[in-house]
């Protein structure tokens, strides 16, 4: 979030997915074009998550685990991560990474969540910085880019 002058950075994340994927996504929303592209505003980086046709991951494709491991490599500290209702455990070990590697991160609290599945798999893994109620994850996130960490 801050580069070495203390300076705030924002990074954009895209999703690239794989050619039967695409195709199931564009046939359950027409204007879902399978890539994601942004021109950035702010200087900051840019990175592009590619979901290839391939295995499942613990049971999941795409798999909120490696697309939160793939930021912990590539953005570690520089990353916020979130996760959101849902069942099960996918993404937890991921946040679990991505904390490990520095990066701040929050789990939807049980009060708002639908499903608390995974944000109380996360929770109960350590990889929790923060649980807040959903109107409150984007006021963290801005005031994590705008204000040093805390």
């Amino acid at each position: 979030l801050k580069d070495a002058s203390g300076a705030s950075k924002l990074s954009f994340v895209g999703l690239r997915l794989g050619a039967t994927l695409a195709a199931q996504a564009a046939a359950a929303r027409s204007d879902v074009a399978g890539v994601v592209l942004w021109d950035p505003v702010v200087d900051g980086a840019a990175y592009v998550a590619e979901v290839p046709d391939g295995p499942l991951v613990a049971h999941h494709r795409p798999s909120v685990d490696v697309l939160f491991r793939s930021v912990a490599e590539a953005a570690g500290q520089n990353a916020v991560g979130v996760i959101l209702t849902g069942m099960g455990e996918d993404g937890a070990r991921g946040l679990v990474d991505m904390r490990r590697a520095g990066a701040y991160t929050i789990a939807e609290d049980e009060s708002t969540a639908v499903v608390y599945g995974m944000p109380a798999a996360a929770l109960r893994m350590g990889g929790v910085h923060a649980s807040l109620p959903l109107d409150l994850i984007a006021p963290r996130i801005t005031r994590l880019v705008q204000d040093p960490r805390p």
